[in-house]
């Protein structure tokens, strides 16, 4: 099947609103070329499998959903998507995250602390890949979480497509945004969308 004449690589994707570091409001869109690209340079370097049970903690609202839905979309693998009464559990989330076998969280570092869990690897015998970001995480959430699981730090301006630099860490290791992993096509609208 052919797609319509009209759409292109530069056709848009999706428009999210953020303030970003201005305070001020604003859309930003972004185009299928940009999200492709994410997409293809994530799984290239995470390589997800057809068998990882990927949760969704992210509102569809915040661009970091489009990591946690697309990405295991892309390769074939499972997307559950956690309610609202799930992101808030703190410590009872590490027994849900168990009972539903994920693999893969991307979640915040406010929300690795809320947990609450000492040894994520061995609370968590599934979980093979946590990829945070959206804001700091600190040294002693790296050494629990990086201690035999992968942890992967990202960050990145939604304007930039969610992820622009990235970087394994490792326990008692310096924390680092790592490198770029390629860049975006973005475009700005103003507050009053004209």
């Amino acid at each position: 099947l052919e797609p319509p004449a009209w759409l292109t690589e530069r056709s848009l994707a999706y428009v999210i609103y953020t303030s970003g570091t201005t305070g001020r409001p604003k859309g930003v869109m972004i185009e299928h070329a940009s999200v492709v690209h994410l997409l293809e340079a994530e799984q290239h370097y995470l390589a997800l499998q057809t068998t990882d049970r990927c949760v969704q903690v992210s509102s569809n609202a915040y661009d970091s959903s489009i990591e946690e839905c697309w990405l295991p979309f892309a390769a074939g693998a499972t997307v559950v998507v956690a309610d609202d009464e799930v992101t808030r559990l703190g410590p009872d989330l590490v027994p849900w995250l168990r009972e539903n076998g994920i693999t893969v969280l991307m979640p915040t570092p406010t929300m690795l602390r809320a947990t609450g869990c000492p040894n994520p690897a061995e609370a968590l015998p599934d979980l093979r890949l946590v990829y945070t970001g959206g804001e700091a995480i600190t040294s002693d959430l790296v050494d629990a979480w990086a201690n035999g699981l992968h942890l992967e730090n990202g960050y990145g301006p939604t304007e930039c497509t969610v992820t622009v630099t990235r970087a394994r860490l490792q326990p008692q290791q310096p924390v680092t945004i790592g490198k770029a992993i390629g860049h975006s096509r973005a475009h700005v609208l103003d507050e009053h969308l004209q």
